[in-house]
């Protein structure tokens, strides 16, 4: 895929993730200076906050920027179409231990890479309360925007992030992969194929393993959410200690308004701390 190719791709907004603003975003970069032999073609990512509890440092790093050999024998070739170039963080140590191990520099404010990178990424869950903050210039630049999830701690603050990336026509990312597992595409066919001979549904229940609620727990609202399309009309969420590892579990709650002649139902989400993200779901009819 040549270079021009691969902007047109991205700002088209046709990317791999939840696109929740519309398509068609205006990056505002310049060709790339290669960074091996065939980086010319790479898009230019710059990563905000980096540090303390985030995925990008020890998992999506080292698939952007290969690090080749890692101290326990396994190889990282590079594995997208992307290279991180840049990243900023309030702790600045923080920012140097990233910038050094792969081999990026740092920017003294989080705004410093518009116009100079394709797509930020927004990592740390510790900040999630600042993404309104710090996505801003980008989402007002037009420049694609991952956001770990969840993007927001209100629901105020989340429709403003996504009414400035509407006016500004920036698609905004969010990164889960549970909702296109084979699995949930499967159950949302035979959900939609039960509601075409006019079946009911009466209840659902999806159980998912995780850690914790933020970054784990999500999944499973994505995963049940794309399941059955719902229209969400209230949500309560029971838990202990939701925040951090080792909780001793959440329940979430739905009331579903029904659609044509389905009547209301309830769905919950049982979250427990064994395993990991992959759970299942039971829909009574």
């Amino acid at each position: 895929m040549s270079n021009a190719t691969r902007r047109a791709f991205i700002t088209a907004g046709v990317t791999t993730g939840a696109v929740l603003a519309a398509a068609g975003a205006h990056a505002q970069s310049a060709t790339p200076k290669p960074q091996n032999p065939s980086s010319e073609e790479l898009l230019r990512i710059g990563v905000i906050t980096c540090g303390y509890y985030s995925h990008i440092e020890d998992i999506w790093g080292r698939l952007i920027n290969p690090i080749g050999l890692d101290t326990d024998g396994t190889y990282w070739p590079r594995q997208t179409g992307m290279v991180i170039t840049t990243v900023w963080d309030p702790d600045t140590r923080a920012a140097e231990t990233f910038a050094n191990k792969y081999n990026v520099s740092v920017v003294k404010r989080y705004s410093d890479m518009v116009g100079k990178v394709d797509g930020v990424i927004l990592s740390d869950y510790y900040a999630t309360g600042w993404w309104p903050q710090l996505s801003k210039p980008y989402l007002e630049a037009g420049i694609p925007c991952l956001i770990n999830r969840p993007f927001a701690l209100s629901l105020r603050e989340a429709g403003e992030m996504v009414s400035r990336a509407r006016q500004y026509n920036t698609p905004i990312l969010v990164p889960s992969s549970d909702e296109v597992m084979v699995e949930t595409q499967r159950a949302r066919h035979r959900v939609k194929s039960l509601l075409g001979s006019d079946g009911t549904i009466t209840g659902a229940m999806a159980f998912e393993p995780c850690g914790e609620y933020a970054a784990h727990g999500v999944h499973s609202i994505y995963n049940l959410y794309s399941v059955l399309e719902p229209n969400v009309v209230a949500v309560n969420l029971i838990a202990d200690q939701w925040w951090e590892w080792g909780h001793k579990g959440a329940m979430m709650n739905w009331v579903v308004k029904g659609e044509k002649e389905n009547t209301d139902y309830m769905a919950a989400i049982r979250m427990a701390n064994e395993g990991d993200t992959n759970g299942w779901v039971c829909i009574s009819t």
